[in-house]
């Protein structure tokens, strides 16, 4: 009697000491270098990438899905061609840095102005500066200033760096690889970006996805190729207005 009763009480025990189901476990925190390092180790993969990707959005408008062409150099300059299914464009943006240019064949619309976030969200929707954007798309996240701090959860990683009311929070995974980059201000996100298929060859994520989650918008890049560091010549990045487009002046354009 006395042996089954012993033999009870050590089950209750380590019933006790066994973490419960479902429970997280509590993280622990970690000197944040080797997680700024491993963004930097990031942020120097490529300053220029060419690539055809297939682009999807979705958005309170609805849903779009088309090939693109995307050619991106640092800083600031960037290049997207939609193309049909047939592989005629439906849309080619292009800018240096000062410019921005888009034509709309289907409707034989050329737009140029200032390559201002407002005038660059008109025809990509995201909530993005042009150099933010170029620095997402080269694997680059942009960090503040601020006071970093790291921490660990089995075998993910978070980096939060904040400054002021914003954070910029970081994870990271069982390879310390920058995989999802949030900012914040207060407890509300303004985006998101998360990256994913990183080829063995080069480790650059094949798949970016930005998300807006207050605006329900987001936009997922699969690269079918990718370039990484190809030299691309500045008149790629401006566009001429074709013959006979009707022209269409970008908020802050010379009148």
């Amino acid at each position: 009697m006395n042996r089954v009763l012993l033999h009870l009480l050590m089950l209750l025990s380590l019933a006790a000491c066994a973490p419960l189901a479902g429970r997280e476990a509590a993280p622990v925190a970690v000197d944040p270098a080797p997680l700024l390092a491993s963004v930097r180790r990031a942020a120097d993969l490529a300053d220029s990438l060419r690539g055809l990707a297939q682009v999807s959005s979705d958005s309170p408008g609805g849903h779009f899905s088309a090939s693109q062409a995307i050619l991106a150099a640092r800083p600031d300059r960037l290049r997207t061609e939609a193309l049909s299914m047939f592989g005629s464009p439906l849309m080619i943006l292009a800018t240096d840095g000062a410019t921005l240019h888009a034509w709309l064949p289907g409707q034989n619309r050329f737009y140029a102005g200032p390559a201002t976030a407002d005038n660059l969200r008109r025809f990509l929707h995201l909530p993005l500066s042009l150099p933010d954007l170029v620095r997402l798309l080269h694997y680059d996240i942009p960090l503040m200033g601020g006071e970093a701090a790291g921490s660990r959860v089995g075998d993910a990683w978070q980096l939060v760096v904040t400054e002021g009311e914003r954070r910029a929070v970081v994870r990271f995974d069982a390879k310390l690889r920058p995989v999802s980059f949030r900012l914040l201000t207060g407890e509300k996100e303004l985006f998101s970006v998360s990256y994913g298929h990183f080829a063995a060859s080069d480790g650059f994520p094949r798949r970016i996805r930005f998300e807006q989650r207050s605006e329900n918008r987001r936009l997922q890049i699969d690269f079918k190729s990718l370039e990484l560091g190809p030299g691309l010549d500045d008149s790629l990045f401006r566009l001429k207005p074709p013959a006979g487009a009707v022209f269409y002046p970008l908020q802050g354009a010379d009148s």
